[in-house]
């Protein structure tokens, strides 16, 4: 009887690991009651892998290294953010998240860095880039125990492949709308006017930031993203100024 059911759960399919390619960004997601209408609405942050090569209609996917129910990342993956990597793991579909899959257990393979970048600090200039919502460690490890460390939320714009932290003026109102650009225009182009400033602290990767950010214009199409089971809700373009 015992070599029976031993060979029985020998006969039992297991999940393959699988080693998927991208770009690895920290996301956040704004969730109910107003999913971002409210600066007060909570939010949910993760780590995604962006697929080189999308998986049917799937984009990007969580990083996941202590499964889908405990999405703190692990500081190999810190190190990586904003650069190219390998990550194995189980492909799980979810539909409890803002993303659509799990790369459960997962391991950073490898990690390609981005480059380092220098630019003409104080300075003022005009950039188009892809807005994508952001996070990070802060005090007292910056990323190097992610369990304790503080967290950060904002965005960034990306450009040729590099991410820039993007400031607000910290008037009031030019926070809020700052806010709402973050809410509601999530992977869209936007162009925008700002000035170039080192970061003051040496242990907050990147080294540098646009400050006194000023949005030339709404995004084409501005949306709050919520659960499939809700739907999006398609907001004015008034609404961002």
């Amino acid at each position: 009887m015992v070599l029976f059911l031993l060979a029985a759960c020998a006969t039992v399919p297991r999940t393959p690991i699988e080693t998927f390619s991208g770009t690895l960004e920290p996301r956040w997601w704004s969730l109910a009651p107003g999913y971002g209408e409210s600066p007060d609405d909570p939010f949910e942050p993760a780590v995604v892998l962006r697929l080189d090569t999308p998986r049917g209609d799937v984009e990007h996917v969580i990083y996941a290294p202590s499964g889908v129910d405990d999405l703190v990342p692990d500081a190999s993956a810190m190190v990586c953010v904003g650069g190219r990597a390998e990550v194995g793991g189980v492909y799980t579909p979810v539909l409890w998240r803002q993303a659509p899959a799990v790369v459960d257990k997962g391991r950073i393979v490898s990690c390609s860095p981005v480059a380092q970048f220098e630019p003409p600090f104080g300075e003022t200039v005009t950039l188009t880039g892809t807005l994508r919502r952001w996070w990070w460690y802060m005090a007292p490890g910056f990323g190097k125990d992610p369990r304790t460390d503080k967290l950060t939320i904002g965005a960034v714009l990306v450009v040729d492949e590099r991410s820039i932290p993007l400031f607000s003026d910290g008037t009031p109102a030019g926070a809020e709308r700052h806010r709402r650009f973050l809410a509601a225009c999530d992977g869209q182009g936007v162009t925008l006017t700002g000035r170039w400033e080192r970061t003051k602290n040496p242990e907050v990767k990147p080294a540098y930031k646009l400050v006194d950010v000023v949005y030339a214009g709404a995004c084409d199409t501005p949306s709050l993203p919520r659960p499939a089971s809700v739907g999006d809700k398609a907001m004015p373009k008034e609404w961002l100024e």
